[in-house]
């Protein structure tokens, strides 16, 4: 797809070195791990990068009510001593122009108001002479003594292979990572990777929302060990979340103006991989992962934290996107009190397959590292191969935590400028 996924995503644009999410060591991790990354470089790249897909705090007049719901829950959770003031709670920063609310980014605007690739690199690179070629797929590296000679590619109903001083890899986490393999380069590919896994939480209000009606995302309370992010889906995806079976089903799904949701977001343990070997990617998938009990227990305290935002706010209840249906109706259950709230939550999820989960930001499995861990060393080099580099989020060692787009481009900013084009 030409323009890629941002295209299709919420434009959310969060920046490690960002002041308003809490900041952790992401990059002084990655040192320890041989993915040397100068924080002072990427901050730079972070402004090239900010400047080019024009990014900017979003007014609140995109919101139709959902972002503002989490975020006055959240304000009167902290007025009664439940949270802390402190964590950051905000309008999110996007990469729009002129947004009009029509509340479908992930599946594309109809309006062309995003500030995508497409809209600017891809542009910017097809005026300098650049030449964009469609429906190609990249098979294999040809590599000779430790050199990336060509890369075979099948245009539509034609193989053709493409010679460059330079071959750079940017096919995404999975898609990256099975190139590699089948281009027999194998040393580390495949590993650490991980995701930002999230599930729903829903909440009925007595008066009527319409959070449809407007940006699908705009608002965020960043709790360092998960992220509560306000999210509304159209009828279908809305549905697919909205728990319940049968005519309770669709019950509920006749007072879709009344609810509100938001996403519960978590970066994962890097334990995941793609796998190996062709015939099980083609049958049983790519990728190999499993979750965490560290993991589920952070997700658990976000979906806790998030019940309380909503009941603070004032929902008639709230529902966890559980298998089994677990409501919390507001007279059985209070803000107050968490421990009820996450005693609940714990009968009904007991492991991950209880809870509906889906991650859109997958990251690593082909870490930058040293020759321990890595695949690629920290100039975005594989290791072991003069002229063939990998830059997109698969290099990530381990999950930044954070929606990765904004990092994603500033990281292949800053390839270029410090090591690829120097």
């Amino acid at each position: 797809m030409l323009g890629g996924t941002t295209l299709i995503n919420n434009c959310i644009c969060l920046r490690l070195d960002d002041p308003d999410i809490v900041r952790g060591d992401t990059l002084a991790r990655w040192h320890d791990l041989g993915a040397t990354v100068d924080p002072a470089g990427l901050a730079r790249s972070y402004d090239a990068v900010e400047r080019a897909i024009r990014v900017a705090r979003i007014p609140d007049t995109l919101d139709h009510g959902n972002g503002r719901l989490l975020l006055d829950g959240w304000r009167r959770l902290t007025e009664r001593g439940l949270g802390d003031p402190g964590l950051p709670a905000y309008w999110f920063r996007k990469n729009y122009n002129g947004c009009g609310g029509a509340g479908v980014c992930n599946w594309g605007c109809p309006h062309d108001r995003k500030a995508s690739a497409l809209e600017t690199y891809v542009t910017d690179a097809v005026a300098h002479g650049a030449r964009v070629i469609t429906e190609c797929h990249a098979e294999r590296i040809a590599v000779e003594d430790g050199r990336a000679t060509a890369v075979r590619v099948r245009h539509r109903d034609r193989e053709l292979r493409v010679h460059a001083r330079n071959v750079v890899v940017a096919c995404g986490a999975i898609g990256s990572s099975v190139l590699l393999l089948r281009s027999g380069i194998r040393r580390n590919v495949g590993t650490r990777l991980s995701f930002n896994a999230a599930t729903v939480m829903l909440a009925r209000f007595p008066e009527r929302i319409d959070a449809y009606d407007g940006d699908q995302m705009t608002a965020y309370v960043d709790a360092g060990d998960y992220l509560l992010e306000s999210s509304f889906q159209p009828p279908v995806a809305h549905a697919i979340s909205l728990p319940g079976w049968f005519r309770q089903h669709f019950d509920r799904m006749r007072e879709y103006p009344r609810h509100a949701s938001c996403g519960v977001v978590i970066g994962t343990d890097h334990n995941g991989r793609v796998k190996q070997i062709p015939l099980l990617r083609d049958l049983l998938g790519p990728i190999d992962y499993r979750m965490t009990g560290r993991d589920l227990e952070a997700l658990k305290r976000g979906m806790t934290t998030a019940a309380q935002i909503y009941l603070a706010a004032g929902a008639d209840y709230v529902l966890p996107s559980t298998f089994t249906d677990a409501p919390l109706p507001a007279g059985e259950f209070s803000a107050d009190d968490p421990r009820r709230i996450r005693a609940h939550l714990d009968r009904a999820i007991r492991s991950p397959r209880d809870v509906t989960l889906n991650s859109s930001h997958p990251q690593g499995g082909n870490p930058m590292g040293d020759r321990r861990i890595g695949a690629v060393d920290a100039s975005f080099r594989v290791h072991g191969h003069s002229n063939l580099f990998v830059c997109d989020a698969s290099v990530f060692p381990t999950t930044i935590r954070i929606n990765p787009m904004l990092t994603i481009m500033a990281m292949a900013d800053y390839a270029w400028r410090e090591h690829i084009g120097a």
